[in-house]
């Protein structure tokens, strides 16, 4: 007879899921920074780190030394992740993790608040437990503790298969010393958690050890560069004892006995261990620090239980769109088109053209959806729940303007993908849980559009920035394939002034700014929340050296054109003024001003998300009896391979000065290597906008 565990182990389920496929210059990039971890037993004996009971001294230094500008530290954070056998429901993951974190200033506060996503499905959960918190603080030279309770532990539904957990530790303050500790059991053995080493704070220490039986194998992978303090595989002993009863009928009496079979296997034990691990500092213009932060994960390949037929738990692309298409969750939900009956009529009145329906469709679910701010593979509800209540999240908003755009006779399907937030996905390794967000994807005469109808003021031919990610996967039965996220996403911003100067110096005229693309949804956005009054005085108090007059916008509910803003402008104090001359910035202080790229070297990749370009055309008539004593030279300059530019020049005719400026970034993604280029580039942006224009008079 086999061992009843060679039954029950089945019993887990297990859920394919993927990694997403940038085939881009970002895949090259990214692709670098993942590399097979390959264990190998620690050269040095480390003692094993245990949490120290509190005491006074702890609280004695405000700074932590080893980095002055950090607002927390993590003194200790430990992990353990082991599978455990229950005779009911076979192996599952258990997670144990204990935290203890310095707070060291209010700025680090947001560090007392903690979070972790379970995963459920019909039947099977992950559930949080044995959860122990306490906020340390010194008063009158003696440790007080104040408890986490149940008042402090909240949760929250991210979609229908994942939820949040959020622990908000109490009376915390600047030099608060938080401990936190809990477990996970799960039924989903292919979600073994990740455990990340570096954070925005410092590591003093972490460790992390996985325990995995003879009868799973996990791929193992890390992130980063931060060395190990440890890195070692051992193998441990591992049993289960099962117990079988019996019941038999013996001089008609009912007699049970028991029978115990032990079952020994072997275990790998994975340990890993970091200290004294500096903050991760973030870069302006870097993809989420996720991509780059060192960490270690796993993913579930096989199960080998003796006596039975290996079960590959990999899968393909392919076998996950057909998951999804025929989840209740997700592609039956497809299938409902009574739903958008009555908005079909309406647009087939007024529509003919197949890009005329993907406008209109687009525009009615943008209209009448609301998003509510959250992303997520699946619908909050179903789709006709979402529909009558007018909001949801992106796949209750996107999934439905494919319902319709089908309904109206296009060819529409879902485009599954990770957020910039998420990560970047690898398409060797098919995962569908890293997969949380949907779009729209249209095919017109050839063409394939991208469309999300989450934002009220996004043309439809933008997606949002956070989906701006490498690739996306169509998800379909017959045409399965990798789209690039991006389409005609761009940020333009045109400054045009006609101004005055007159012999005191004074500079009036109108200042008129055209935006388009992100800069416009971001004024929209700003306008419809605040109302017009508060938004014309926000712009008003951005401008301090300027007396402003009445406000004016063109345009700012027409998504689909450029947005421009008119400003009456007046200074007594931008030109200076010194004897017979008056001088004053070549672009009156709206110009580059200062260097997004201070540091001198650079680890990680520039990422610009999408195309920038800001044109500057001044005019400026000079008073009587004044001629140009100086104006800054012309340049042109182009970054390697055309991927960015930035033209200048200065001309006088009669009494009119002319500036012209174009600074224009083509490519939106630049390596490390490329930094000191992209450095210098800006630099000399920043000098030739801080230079004058000097006037004199005769």
């Amino acid at each position: 007879m086999r061992p009843k565990i060679l039954y029950l182990h089945y019993i887990n389920t297990i859920i394919p899921y993927p990694m997403n496929s940038p085939k881009t210059v970002l895949k090259n990039i990214i692709t670098g920074l993942f590399s097979l971890l390959i264990f190998f037993n620690s050269q040095a004996q480390v003692k094993p780190y245990t949490f120290p009971k509190i005491k006074p001294e702890d609280f004695s230094a405000r700074i932590y030394e080893k980095d002055t500008t950090a607002v927390a530290v993590i003194l200790g954070d430990k992990g353990e992740s082991y599978l455990e056998y229950n005779e009911s429901k076979g192996f599952q993951l258990i997670f144990i993790r204990h935290l203890r974190i310095r707070i060291l200033t209010k700025e680090g506060y947001n560090f007392a608040t903690r979070s972790l996503k379970l995963y459920r499905n019909t039947g099977s959960a992950e559930s949080v437990s044995d959860i122990k918190g306490f906020t340390y603080n010194l008063v009158n030279g003696k440790v007080t503790e104040d408890k986490l309770g149940s008042g402090n532990i909240f949760e929250e539904q991210i979609n229908q298969n994942w939820v949040r957990t959020i622990f908000t530790m109490p009376n915390v303050k600047a030099g608060s010393i938080i401990d936190l500790r809990y477990k996970i059991i799960s039924d989903f053995i292919w979600n073994l958690r990740e455990w990340e080493f570096q954070h925005t704070i410092p590591v003093q220490w972490s460790e992390y050890t996985v325990t995995i039986p003879e009868y799973y194998v996990f791929s193992k992978f890390m992130h980063g560069s931060v060395p190990f303090a440890v890195c070692e595989t051992t193998t441990i002993p591992g049993s289960i004892n099962l117990i079988s009863k019996e019941r038999n009928m013996t001089n008609y009496k009912v007699q049970t006995s028991f029978e115990q079979t032990k079952i020994s296997f072997s275990q790998s034990v994975y340990h890993f261990a970091v200290r004294d691990v500096p903050a991760m500092v973030e870069e302006p213009y870097a993809p989420d620090m996720t991509n780059y932060i060192s960490k270690v994960e796993f993913e579930l390949q096989r199960s080998e239980f003796p006596g039975e037929q290996v079960r590959n738990y990999t899968t393909t692309w392919q076998d996950i769109c057909d998951a999804l298409l025929l989840d209740q969750d997700f592609g039956v939900q497809l299938q409902k088109g009574r739903i958008v009956k009555d908005a079909v009529a309406a647009i087939n009145k007024v529509a003919v053209t197949p890009r005329e329906k993907m406008t209109a469709a687009h525009a009615f679910i943008r209209s009448k959806m609301i998003w509510d701010g959250k992303n997520g593979l699946y619908p909050t509800t179903t789709l006709r729940e979402a529909y009558e209540k007018n909001t949801g999240n992106d796949a209750d908003i996107n999934l439905l303007l494919i319902v319709l755009l089908n309904e109206l006779g296009l060819d529409a399907s879902p485009v599954a993908l990770s957020t910039r937030d998420n990560g970047i996905l690898i398409d060797s390794h098919p995962v569908l849980t890293q997969l949380n967000y949907v779009l729209a994807a249209v095919t017109i005469d050839g063409k394939t559009w991208l469309l999300d109808a989450t934002g009220k003021h996004r043309p439809y031919n933008f997606l949002p920035s956070r989906c701006l990610n490498g690739s996306g996967l169509v998800v379909s039965k017959s045409n399965m394939r990798w789209l690039l996220l991006l389409g005609d996403e761009k940020e333009n911003t045109l400054y045009h002034a006609e101004m005055k100067v007159s012999e005191e110096g004074v500079l009036t005229g109108i200042l008129n700014v055209s935006q388009s693309g992100y800069a416009a949804e971001k004024v929209r956005n700003d306008y419809h929340r605040d109302g017009a009054e508060k938004y014309f005085n926000s712009l008003k108090a951005h401008h301090k050296d300027w007396k402003t007059g009445e406000i004016t916008v063109d345009n700012i509910d027409s998504v689909n054109s450029s947005l421009s803003l008119h400003y009456p402008i007046t200074s007594e104090d931008i030109a200076g003024q010194n004897g017979n001359m008056i001088y004053f910035n070549v672009l009156l202080g709206f110009g580059q001003n200062s260097n997004p790229f201070k540091a001198e070297k650079r680890e990680n990749v520039i990422d610009f998300v999408y195309p920038v370009k800001d044109i500057y055309f001044f005019s400026f008539e000079i008073p009587e009896g004044f001629i140009v004593e100086s104006i800054p030279e012309p340049v042109k300059m182009l970054l390697p391979e055309q991927a960015g530019s930035f033209k200048f020049s200065v001309s006088v005719t009669g009494n009119k000065i002319s500036v012209n400026s174009v600074l224009s970034i083509t490519r939106t993604m630049f390596t490390a290597a490329e930094y000191a280029d992209l450095r210098e580039f800006f630099t000399r942006v920043v000098a030739k906008h801080a230079q004058q224009i000097v006037l004199k008079k005769v």
